[in-house]
């Protein structure tokens, strides 16, 4: 099947002029379909399921055939990067949970959110309210927490 025959509409002079074309937040929400927009339980679980197994499958790996000798040591530095990515579908999650979009049972969310975040050695709770002041002044010149850039009005830079 070829673009012509899958979508006729699109053709090279349709598309001339679209390529420097940003399409707006609105254009870009109106395009997704409304399930990407609901929490769903069930997938979210799913998704926390696979994200334990993808880190806990490394290890496992790793501790049952991995010898631990330093000529090993490059094969186990592959393990570090391995496992490290795999974890971060852990955070995501955790992360999400923290936002409010992992489920809408509240006593779910928080409690995956709170193991997620004990396993990777983060107060659940704290983190949330930190994390929403984070949000809430996301782009402050004056008043951002992280990335406030330097300023020339002020001795400091601050």
């Amino acid at each position: 099947m070829s673009i012509d025959t899958a979508r006729p509409d699109l053709t090279a002079a349709s598309t001339a002029n679209q390529a420097d074309t940003v399409p707006t937040k609105s254009e870009v929400h109106a395009a997704l379909p409304p399930a990407v927009f609901e929490a769903n339980t069930a997938r979210s679980l799913r998704y926390a399921a696979l994200s334990v197994l993808l880190t806990v499958l490394p290890g496992v790996l790793a501790w049952n055939f991995l010898p631990l000798t330093w000529s090993w040591t490059p094969v186990w530095l592959l393990y570090v990067l391995v496992a490290g990515t795999c974890t971060t579908g852990v955070w995501v999650i955790a992360h999400e949970c923290g936002h409010g979009a992992f489920s809408k049972n509240k006593l779910v969310q928080d409690a995956v959110g709170f193991l997620f975040h004990s396993a990777l050695l983060v107060p659940y709770f704290a983190w949330q309210r930190s994390h929403a002041v984070h949000h809430a002044k996301t782009n402050y010149l004056s008043q951002g927490e992280t990335h406030v850039p330097k300023r020339a009005d002020r001795e400091s830079g601050q």
